[in-house]
């Protein structure tokens, strides 16, 4: 399925244009939310709903999971939702901001959360909700992060209105960076245009480079991480217009397809310079799905509904489906 590429340019902003200020705001405390179906998750006789609900107007963009929580963004306002993936409660980890909340990464007991078009990184404790540093790494209605790794000890961003890349270098025991350290490098063989461009972002299996994923022309590349140079990688026949958030496994790469309601599941070498496409996943319930992570035996992909006639009002949910690889 392919979409015209004025699509990206004309929902995806156009959502960020709304504002969404209706979005219902959750209580401290972890609210009842209905579950339509049941995944197994384990070899026990336990199991999770498959279907979580979210706040009308929410929009949900990124997700991480820790343990039996996933931390959710919304892209409507920047909220931070913390949901109990046995139960489908949630409760507000971090109340709005403002402006849209896209990727969100859980590394070394912290969350990292991408401001988009605020061009922030927002670092949060993932127990209370604390923000523990905030970084302004490009110019508001410029830039737009987007989506995080970890590669040798620093955090790098996506940048989908601009083709850079933001890196945040961790001390040599985690610590978090001062502003002045925090470094901007460009990509060098990435040709940007009209639309979302760069967009999800990983490592290689060996752990030697950068993997992004281009969202308008459906191009994967490795990106080496102290120069910023880009090579294509050679996907074969593979459709990954469209591609969203990823995540790797190993030397497979799960590359979410948003508006197409599918991931395209990717067989790396170890060096990340050829993939082939090893399996496509769907289900009826996806409604534009932008990332995905993992519990157990099953993948969480968050709905962002881009399509929705009036995102304000529209009810938002998380999907599981089992891995049945």
């Amino acid at each position: 399925m392919k979409l015209s590429t004025s699509i990206v340019g004309g929902v995806l902003a156009g959502t960020l244009a709304l504002g969404l200020a209706a979005v219902t705001t959750a209580s401290a405390t972890e609210t009842n939310t209905p579950a339509t179906t049941e995944v197994a998750v384990s070899a026990s006789d336990r199991v999770f709903p498959s279907t979580l609900s979210l706040p009308d107007g929410s929009v949900p963009e990124g997700i991480a999971i820790s343990g039996i929580h996933a931390y959710v963004t919304s892209f409507a306002d920047g909220t931070v939702y913390k949901l109990n993936l046995a139960t489908g409660r949630y409760k507000v980890l971090s109340p709005a901001t403002g402006t849209g909340a896209v990727g969100i990464m859980l590394h070394d007991g912290r969350l990292f959360v991408a401001g988009g078009t605020a061009g922030t990184v927002r670092v949060l404790d993932p127990g209370s909700g604390e923000e523990l540093a905030s970084y302004t790494v490009g110019t508001t209605g410029q830039t737009f992060i987007n989506d995080f790794t970890v590669l040798d000890g620093v955090v790098y961003a996506t940048d989908t209105f601009s083709p850079v890349l933001h890196k945040l270098p961790l001390g040599e025991n985690g610590e978090l960076p001062a502003a002045d350290q925090v470094e901007t490098i460009a990509l060098d063989g990435i040709t940007y245009s009209e639309g979302f461009n760069v967009n999800g972002i990983t490592t290689t299996p060996d752990g030697e480079a950068l993997l992004l994923v281009q969202t308008n022309t459906g191009l994967l590349y490795r990106v080496e991480e102290s120069t910023g140079a880009a090579d294509q990688v050679d996907v074969g026949e593979a459709d990954l217009t469209w591609g969203d958030g990823m995540l790797l496994e190993g030397n497979t790469l799960y590359v979410v397809r948003n508006f197409p309601n599918t991931v395209a599941v990717l067989e790396l070498d170890d060096t990340g310079t050829t993939a082939a496409l090893t399996d496509e996943l769907t289900d009826p319930r996806f409604d534009t799905p932008t990332t995905i992570a993992r519990f157990k035996d099953s993948f969480y992909l968050p709905n962002a509904r881009f399509t929705a006639e009036d995102p304000s009002s529209a009810n938002f949910f998380v999907t599981a489906i089992p891995d049945a690889s």
